[in-house]
């Protein structure tokens, strides 16, 4: 009992560590680290663990002294190269992918790399999707069909718009105001898409099940993902028609991330009774 007792210490003591690394007045005061970004990182890391608690708990490996020394090197490293670059330093989706990686190479070992790599595939995506926004030819073209499907909606719900290229034009509900509301690169939520797309994606794949029953819960992942980018683009529009821009690029911040995390619990749970075989309860 009490060798058990010290992992679940160790694993607890794992998750801690992490949220203070990620939440401390040196991210947020000295670096300048995104609120926004922070906690959305942060809550899908603990959402991913949450789920894969039982996984998660079956880490028995611990990291040796030179991982330890390793893991601690990475985090001190990236924190040099912050400091030398005082212009550009920031708390950023790539510092927080070194944290858990050198974190968890200290606590658990590089055995344990398996468990972690849906997480550091999410980071890495998230990533590549700043990188997608600004140099993808395609991206253009999803905004400019995002701008026309939320021009459509507005219309079939009586509200004055109309669009020119990746720009809705709409006027409030009180006819006084008038908007414009450009989709812009990030505003298609392609990070989020991808991000979350491939979390739910890797949750599938993760999955002991049937080869066919993956497949279709995948689709309905990936196809999910889609609609619920779709929700959050036609709450931020709805909201500026009823209660004005500044709720709406409330909205727009945080609202995203919200609805995205949200998808992936309830998407998971859903899958994972599809995908596991029922039981037969004994008579």
């Amino acid at each position: 009992m009490l060798d058990v007792s010290l992992l679940r210490d160790k694993h607890y003591l794992f998750l801690i560590t992490i949220f203070i690394c990620f939440i401390n007045p040196i991210t947020f005061l000295l670096m300048g680290a995104s609120y926004t970004f922070t906690f959305a990182v942060l809550f899908t890391y603990t959402i991913w663990i949450y789920i894969k608690w039982d996984d998660f708990l079956d880490i028995k490996s611990k990291g040796s002294q030179y991982e330890i020394l390793l893991g601690m090197a990475l985090i001190v490293a990236n924190i040099v190269r912050n400091l030398l670059n005082p212009d550009s330093m920031a708390f950023g989706i790539f510092d927080m992918l070194v944290v858990l990686v050198g974190l968890y190479i200290s606590f658990f070992g590089l055995r344990a790399t398996r468990f972690f790599t849906p997480l550091i595939v999410y980071n890495i995506i998230l990533i590549s999707g700043y990188q997608l926004e600004f140099y993808l030819e395609q991206v253009k073209t999803l905004q400019l069909f995002l701008a026309q499907l939320m021009n459509s909606l507005l219309r079939s719900l009586n509200v004055m718009s109309w669009v020119t290229g990746d720009i809705v034009i709409l006027v409030d509900r009180t006819g006084l105001n008038t908007y414009n509301l450009r989709v812009d690169a990030p505003c298609t939520g392609i990070k989020g898409m991808l991000a979350y797309g491939s979390l739910a994606a890797l949750l599938v794949l993760d999955a002991k099940a049937p080869t066919m029953k993956r497949a279709i819960a995948l689709s309905v992942g990936l196809i999910g993902t889609f609609m619920i980018n779709l929700l959050r683009l036609s709450a931020i529009f709805l909201s500026v028609y009823f209660m004005g821009i500044d709720v709406g690029l409330l909205l727009h911040t945080y609202l995203g991330y919200g609805l995205f995390t949200i998808w992936v619990v309830i998407f998971w749970s859903l899958a994972f009774k599809y995908m596991t075989p029922s039981i037969s309860k004994k008579s």
